[in-house]
């Protein structure tokens, strides 16, 4: 049985640590299962969900070479 894990927030500090949390589940796949899930407080900033722009900024990190777990 492995054990499953989730961020709870969105945050600045709950950003930096689920990169470190997701690249921790990936190396110990026999104690993890590899999705980490971000649960997020769905909220509008200027007409847009967060969701979405946590998703936009993620996919402009990973184009400019910033490592970010795919998990």
């Amino acid at each position: 049985m492995v054990n499953k894990v989730c961020m709870i927030g969105s945050g600045n500090f709950a950003s930096a640590i689920a990169i470190n949390v997701g690249k921790n589940v990936e190396a110990n796949p026999e104690l993890f299962d590899p999705v980490v899930n971000m649960w997020v407080f769905e909220e509008e900033i200027d007409g847009r969900k967060l969701t979405d722009i946590i998703t936009r900024i993620t996919s402009t990190l990973n184009t400019c070479r910033i490592p970010l777990p795919h998990n």
